[in-house]
Order: C-alpha cells, then sequence, then structure tokens
C-alpha cells in the first residue's frame, strides 16, 4: 500500500499492516518541511511506514538527520515522459537563459524557493528569466512575492496550467 502523500503514511501503514501487504511511506519536498508541515505528528507520519519512496537524493539526506535507519529511504525521483519530438529549445527573447518550475503552486512545492534563487541568480546572470508553469491556491501569494523581489513583471512570468509541458522542456 502506497501513500501518495506525506500526510497519509500512518494510514498507509496501517492498512497495509492489518492485511499483511507491504507499506510504502512517501517523502517530498525536503522531507523536513514536511514533517514541520504537521507538528506532532509530523515524526509519527514519517517513521509509521517501514520504508519510504523519497522524490529526490535531498529529501533522503534531510530525513537522515532525524535517525531514520539506513536503507529505509529509498529514491525515485520526479520525471517527464518526453516524446521524441520534444527537442527542442525553450523560446525566450534573444538568447536569455530560462529557468522552468512546474507543477502545482502549493506550499509544500516551495516555489518561494525557486523565486528566492531566481532572484539571487539574476545578480549573476542579469538576463536569466523564469517560468512558473501550473495552477493552484499558492498563485497568488506567489505573484505577490515575485513582486516584492523585483522579479515582476519581466523577469519571471506565471503561465497557468498548460496541456503542452512537454513543448517546453
Amino acid at each position: 500500500v502506497q501513500a501518495a502523500h506525506f500526510f497519509v503514511n500512518v494510514y498507509a501503514a496501517a492498512g497495509a499492516r492489518s492485511c499483511g501487504a507491504v507499506e510504502l511511506g512517501c517523502l517530498r519536498s525536503d522531507g523536513l518541511f514536511d514533517v514541520a508541515a504537521h507538528g506532532m505528528q509530523g515524526r509519527l507520519l514519517l517513521h509509521a511506514p517501514r520504508a519510504l519512496v523519497a522524490n529526490s537524493e535531498a529529501a533522503r539526506r534531510a530525513v537522515s538527520r532525524l535517525r531514520l535507519p539506513v536503507g529505509r529511504v529509498h529514491v525515485l525521483p520526479n520525471a517527464v515522459d518526453l516524446p521524441a519530438a520534444a527537442t527542442g529549445p525553450i523560446e525566450s527573447p534573444g538568447d536569455a537563459p530560462v529557468a522552468l518550475a512546474i507543477g502545482r503552486l502549493t506550499p509544500v512545492k516551495r516555489y518561494d524557493r525557486f523565486l528566492d534563487a531566481l532572484q539571487a541568480a539574476r545578480r549573476l546572470v542579469p538576463s536569466l528569466r523564469g517560468e512558473i508553469v501550473g495552477d493552484g491556491p499558492s498563485r497568488a501569494d506567489l505573484e505577490s512575492r515575485a513582486r516584492a523581489l523585483g522579479l515582476l513583471p519581466d523577469a519571471v512570468r506565471f503561465t497557468g496550467a498548460r496541456d503542452d509541458v512537454d513543448r517546453l522542456l
């Protein structure tokens, strides 16, 4: 039984154990954010499943500081299966480099960090632009943050949800 989100790890563990199945907990983001965001239940959600699947090595490294047994966290990186035709570069004005972030705009995805990193990187590469593809409940807050960081209107673009993401990669 695999949990699709960190907050259901305990249910996946209980359900799997009740019927003799194997449980896989979910670990996203940097791991420590997941634990902190769930307050007192954070550590229970982390330790309930006998195995966790993380979406990055960074998440595995972060939670290793929380005394999980070695080998308990397995990494299955995020992936986008691209069709063979999707090999062209991102279109950008001139030859400006583009940093692209794709996904649902929710706090756990930490697009605030993408905006902070974009602002810092633009100090070294002033022509760098950012694009955030997706929509969600955090969009207005992220647009406000981008404005406060001086990234709007020219340094970052919020495109909303799209069904042609493969063309952007």
